[in-house]
């Protein structure tokens, strides 16, 4: 069982050719899972698992105590080692020292998958999960795993060399995930449009 798409679209990738079936928790269009609302089935589904994929760095926050409940249920965190970004913290931070504040507490940016060599990371620690947890497989997984690497890795460079000609360039976004694409491509971030109410 994967949390949400995102994951649930590499770990589809992971297990072509296995024994293994696949499903996911939250439905597509569900986007984020900030706002999203732990569903019976959902129970069921996490209850009846032999693994849970997640992306972990605060995406599932809302899991934690449903985890808890399930102790025998093996997680994969698929960002397992990856360097979290806060969110809108180089803003806030310039707020900060502006108006004289200290001690803002961030939000962590779980969106790490939009870098692609944290895409990258998050193949292969569910590839390792998956190969632990589930065997028999192993093989099978590890050329998935191969191939979705190479083919991320030519993204990246591909990226890399359309962006290069406005490399420093101000960008405005409409969500906190691209922090990670930013970073990664060399561009900043001047500003975000807020799409909730309130914003």
């Amino acid at each position: 069982l994967t949390s949400f798409y995102p994951v649930y679209l590499i770990a589809e990738r992971l297990v072509e050719g296995t024994d293994i079936s696949l499903m996911n928790m939250a439905r597509p269009q569900t986007g984020c899972l900030h706002d999203y609302q732990l569903l019976s089935k959902d129970m069921k589904a996490l209850g009846a698992a032999d693994a849970f994929v997640i992306n972990g760095a605060g995406m599932e926050g809302f899991l934690e105590k449903v985890i808890e409940q399930l102790p025998s249920l093996p997680v994969i965190t698929a960002s397992e080692g990856i360097e979290i970004l806060c969110e809108n913290a180089e803003h806030e931070h310039e707020e900060e020292q502006a108006h004289g504040h200290a001690g803002h507490e961030h939000e962590e940016n779980a969106h790490v998958w939009l870098a692609v060599p944290n895409a990258i990371a998050e193949v292969n620690n569910i590839a390792a999960g998956l190969k632990k947890l589930l065997p028999g497989n192993e093989a099978q997984i590890e050329r998935n795993r191969s191939a979705y690497e190479k083919r991320l890795l030519s993204l990246d460079a591909e990226l890399a060399q359309m962006l290069a000609p406005i490399r420093g360039a101000e960008i405005i976004s409409f969500h906190e995930a691209y922090d990670y694409f930013a970073q990664r491509y060399g561009l900043v971030i001047a500003g975000a449009i807020e799409t909730h109410d309130g914003g």
